[in-house]
């Protein structure tokens, strides 16, 4: 299936409500905890990086060892 924006948008909307299904056109799909992995595949399919947060911590030490 070629997915379009649109299609995106729709997954990244129903997320952000908590929705478990999203309508497309005269389809309904329900989705159960995967609807993350389905905005990875449509971003990778649409050639979008997906956003990761990436955290660095400082090590800090006396310098005796």
């Amino acid at each position: 299936m070629a997915y379009t924006q649109k299609d995106l948008d729709a997954l990244k909307s129903a997320y952000a409500t908590g929705a478990k299904s999203v309508k497309y056109g005269d389809k309904e799909i329900a989705y159960a905890d995967d609807i993350l992995k389905r905005i990875e595949k449509v971003e990778s399919e649409l050639g979008i990086a997906s956003k990761t947060i990436s955290r660095k911590f400082a090590e800090y030490g006396r310098g005796f060892e």
